[in-house]
């Protein structure tokens, strides 16, 4: 499957669901824009390569917090 059937896919599924509840063009918009759906391919790269590099970092951070609110050695 190609990106862009894809994010066709993807769209279209999020347009069904939200038809069922408020099925205006505002709440449809505001529903694909909340599933990351109205930024350019290149946007919603970086973001999951941004959240991807961090990933780690973040749940060594709380592994960390977390080992110290029990008051062990981290």
């Amino acid at each position: 499957m190609s990106a862009r059937t894809r994010r066709v896919a993807s769209a279209a599924h999020v347009i069904a669901a939200e038809l069922g509840r408020s099925g205006t063009a505002m709440g449809i918009a505001e529903a694909l824009e909340c599933a990351g759906l109205l930024m350019s391919p290149e946007v919603a790269a970086e973001l999951a390569r941004s959240r991807t590099v961090r990933a780690p970092e973040s749940v060594a951070k709380l592994r960390a917090l977390l080992a110290s609110q029990r008051g062990e050695a981290s």
